[in-house]
């Protein structure tokens, strides 16, 4: 076909299509390899792998686990006076708290001089949660409420992919669209300009007038510009093609000949009742839930009193190390209240309304979310019953024509006659081949709405391509 566009264009409008209508054939690229390229070279699809990296550094951030806290306290004390005396005491703690249970542990060293002998003291403490997070409960509450959010951001990243996913495929297929757009206008082209070849040939030999020639050229023209448009259109296309797949500028590439068939999709109710039991749509609108619920639960138990169970021991004595002194255990509870705790009974007020929004806003999804879905599928239904009518109009207007042209021949038909049955058949060819891309447009978006783009949900690989028949 490229070498025959070479023949029917005049010489000034091969500059226009020299790009796309070249007398080589030029290498295809199927939406697989074409989708395999662009994720290699695209930032967008870095940016997400890099954003799922970060998700596992995340858990230790939101919550860390129990670390020693090691300090030194080195004092240099100096008496200015007659004496001019200078000591040097040493303090060494240690402490770690233990998230799970909410226990904290501390142990404090100290040594200094004291009346001319070395004094030094030793005490270990534990302070044990009550009420306010009580043996670690709030601690326990806050992993919980992370492990969640880091499931919801792994899912949302799988979201970010898929739209991005959708977003090639759909560049996929208006790029064969529009080059086999081209294709139709570059045979009409032909047509127009055998035919007015033939109306030439009768005008000279007197059976067609001026009239005849001067309308077949205003169809060539029309067929020109409409090849025009076609060629733009798909260099338009192309070099977001080429953009996608990180190509220069001298790259060429042609899409596969036949179009990719999808998945064929699933009935309303089923795709529904799937889409509810194991989506990540309904998964992520289900976290959402759980997260507002616990920060409610959260913020109801940060009401509570601190009273925390305290308990130490003590030893003190001479020389470095304390030996010869005295020692003791102490045992106590320590209060804490705001009186009155306004702020945090506004932030429980403020969590409660948080979660009853959350749960209405979630049922207004799943509304909207069946609706979309049950009129998508209406929609696709539609342009199926379309394509089958459009296939069925394209052999009756093809007959037509036909038909027509064997009448003009043999004068039984005006010329008015046949460019009315030839523009009615391409006509027919062209909405065909634009239902057809409108089809495959809502298939994608159904594929994408109801999470069947990627072949699983845990990680973005570069092994995750588009389902095809």
């Amino acid at each position: 076909m490229y070498r025959l566009y070479k023949t029917i264009l005049p010489s000034g409008l091969l500059f226009f299509f020299s790009l796309f209508l070249s007398g080589t054939e030029v290498p295809e690229l199927t939406l697989s390899d074409f989708i395999t390229t662009a994720c290699r070279k695209q930032p967008q699809f870095q940016q997400l792998l890099i954003r799922e990296l970060e998700i596992k550094y995340q858990k230790v951030i939101d919550f860390p686990p129990g670390q020693l806290i090691l300090s030194l306290l080195p004092e240099y004390s100096l008496k200015l006076g007659s004496t001019n005396k200078h000591t040097l005491s040493t303090t060494l703690s240690l402490a770690r708290l233990f998230p799970v249970s909410g226990t904290e542990i501390k142990g404090i060293y100290t040594t200094s001089p004291a009346g001319g002998n070395q004094k030094s003291s030793f005490s270990i403490a534990v302070i044990q949660p009550l009420v306010h997070n009580a043996f670690g409960s709030l601690n326990r509450l806050d992993k919980k409420m992370t492990a969640l959010e880091q499931k919801l951001v792994s899912f949302q990243i799988l979201e970010s992919y898929e739209d991005y996913l959708a977003v090639l495929m759909k560049l996929y297929y208006d790029w064969f669209t529009s080059h086999t757009a081209l294709d139709q206008a570059a045979g009409a082209y032909q047509d127009n300009l055998e035919l007015l070849k033939n109306i030439r040939a009768k005008a000279r030999a007197g059976i067609a007038n001026k009239a005849d020639v001067a309308q077949t050229r205003i169809q060539v023209l029309a067929s020109r510009e409409n090849l025009l448009t076609a060629s733009n259109t798909l260099q338009k296309v192309f070099n977001e093609i080429r953009s996608a797949a990180g190509k220069k500028a001298d790259y060429q590439a042609g899409p596969v000949k036949k179009l990719p068939r999808l998945t064929k999709i699933k009935d309303t109710a089923t795709a529904i009742e799937e889409t509810e039991a194991d989506s990540r749509t309904f998964k992520i609108i289900k976290l959402n839930r759980k997260t507002a619920a616990l920060n409610a639960e959260k913020y109801q138990k940060e009401l509570l009193p601190e009273i925390n169970l305290e308990m130490s021991f003590i030893r003190e004595g001479d020389d470095y190390f304390p030996k010869d002194g005295a020692s003791e255990f102490n045992i106590g509870l320590n209060l804490n209240l705001a009186l009155p705790d306004k702020t945090g009974r506004a932030l429980k007020e403020q969590a409660g309304l948080r979660l009853k929004r959350t749960v209405l806003n979630n049922k207004t999804q799943i509304i909207n979310f069946k609706n979309t879905l049950k009129n998508l599928y209406a929609t696709i239904i539609l342009h199926q019953k379309l394509l089958d009518s459009y296939a069925q109009k394209i052999t009756l207007s093809r007959q037509v024509y036909d038909n027509k042209k064997t009448e003009y021949r043999q004068g039984r038909a005006s010329l008015n006659d046949l460019i009315q049955a030839k523009n009615s058949y391409q006509k027919i060819k062209s909405d065909k081949l634009k239902t057809a891309a409108k089809l495959q447009s809502l298939i994608i978006e159904w594929l994408r709405l109801t999470d069947s783009l990627l072949q699983g949900e845990n990680k973005i690989t570069r092994e995750k391509l588009p389902v095809e028949n």
